[in-house]
C-alpha cells in the first residue's frame, strides 16, 4: 500500500505543499466564513472537529487577521495530535 500511495499525486505529505493555494484558501474564507473554515480545517488536518473552545479562539484569529488561512493549517500541523498519527492528507 505504501508504494501505491507514494505514487498517488492526489495525496499530499506535507501542508507546504499547499502553500501555493493561499488565494484559494482565502476565497474559500471569504465565502464560507471563518466558522466553516475552521471546521474545514480540523476536518481536512485533523479529521475530527474541533472543540468549542478551540472553534471559537480560531475564528477569532482568523477575523482579526492573527493568522492566514494556510497559516491555521500549518499550526493545526505542528500539533503533537497530528505528529503523533500519521495522516495521508487528500489534494
Amino acid at each position: 500500500m505504501e508504494a501505491v500511495l507514494a505514487q498517488d499525486p492526489t495525496v499530499l505529505r506535507s501542508l507546504e505543499h499547499l502553500a501555493g493555494c493561499a488565494e484559494t484558501l482565502a476565497g474559500y474564507l471569504a465565502r464560507h466564513g471563518a466558522e466553516e473554515f475552521v471546521r474545514a480545517a480540523h476536518a481536512y488536518v485533523l479529521q475530527r472537529p474541533p472543540d468549542a473552545a478551540t472553534q471559537a479562539s480560531q475564528e477569532r484569529l482568523l477575523a482579526r487577521g492573527a493568522v492566514t488561512p494556510f497559516g491555521l493549517l500549518l499550526l493545526l500541523a505542528e500539533t503533537e495530535e497530528f505528529r503523533r498519527v500519521p495522516r495521508l492528507l487528500r489534494s
